[in-house]
């Protein structure tokens, strides 16, 4: 694994020189959902989608078949680790918040989140090597827990961040996170602390809302005003951006990276898209 040190380097490059390569055609989109918020795509190509309207998480699997998790009461967030092991975040009132997992759509274990802080508002939660980071927006701040609900402490984004949006983890551990308010893209080390902002001068991007990190540590974003998605490379030199051949969509509301592939929820039209990306 990469040191903090390591990662720092490479994020503060992007501060530099932030570059952005365009999107190939996305394949035929699975079915629509009804106000998504949030969903999680896992290997084999089954998809767990939170409908926020009806407070319901479901799952659909690649042939087509769709079907409500069991458990959540008032979920606020999904997300799902490499192995595709899914986990809800579900709010039970007094009995605070829960960690739901999930594997093939089965139940596998809750847990109740655990520590002297827990979020007011989390709009967008990640998984990776054991760790659920869990986005707060009012008040700006990231929590990080264990499976079983063991807090693993949390960290403030700096006051910069006025209204955070999505999380998306890379390989070694480092988090981004979107502002669409900013604009901005903030790099977190992988115990929250601030490392910088992905420089967005020359993408096009002018409102982030997806974000997600590929398996060679590139990070994608989806703009909300022009409807394109690009990478934003920490090293190459400017290369596409969203007015020149990037494709488009209706409101790409969330990104995520699942088994080599970027995914795409669409917030109008309530579709999920997998998106065939250019070779950096």
């Amino acid at each position: 694994m990469r040191t903090i040190a390591a990662v720092l380097a490479v994020v503060l490059a992007g501060i530099a020189a932030a570059s952005a390569a365009p999107v190939r055609r996305p394949d035929p989109p699975v079915a629509g959902f009804l106000e998504p918020f949030g969903f999680a795509p896992t290997p084999g190509g089954a998809v767990a989608v939170l409908e926020d309207r009806r407070q319901r998480v479901l799952w659909a699997t690649a042939r087509g078949r769709t079907t409500p998790l069991a458990g959540p009461a008032h979920p606020r967030a999904v997300a799902a680790d490499p192995g595709g092991r899914v986990v809800v975040l579900d709010n039970r009132g007094d009995a605070g918040w829960w960690l739901l997992s999930f594997r093939d759509g089965r139940p596998d274990g809750e847990a109740r989140c655990q520590g002297d802080q827990t979020p007011a508002d989390p709009v967008d939660a990640a998984f990776r090597e054991g760790i659920v980071w869990v986005l707060d927006r009012s008040p700006p701040r990231v929590f990080l827990y264990a499976p079983d609900g063991a807090s693993l402490g949390w960290a403030a984004l700096p006051g910069t961040v006025r209204q955070p949006f999505s999380v998306a983890l890379g390989p070694a551990g480092e988090a981004f996170v979107t502002d669409p308010l900013g604009p901005a893209v903030v790099a977190l080390s992988p115990t929250g602390s601030v490392l910088g902002e992905l420089a967005l001068d020359g993408t096009g991007v002018t409102r982030p809302t997806g974000v997600a990190v590929d398996d060679r540590g590139g990070v994608w974003a989806s703009d909300g005003v022009t409807g394109c998605v690009i990478r934003l490379s920490p090293s190459p030199p400017p290369g596409a951006s969203c007015g020149r051949g990037a494709l488009r969509f209706p409101d790409p509301l969330r990104l995520r990276w699942s088994d080599g592939g970027l995914w795409l929820l669409e917030g109008r039209t309530g579709r999920v898209r997998r998106i065939h990306t250019e070779e950096p």
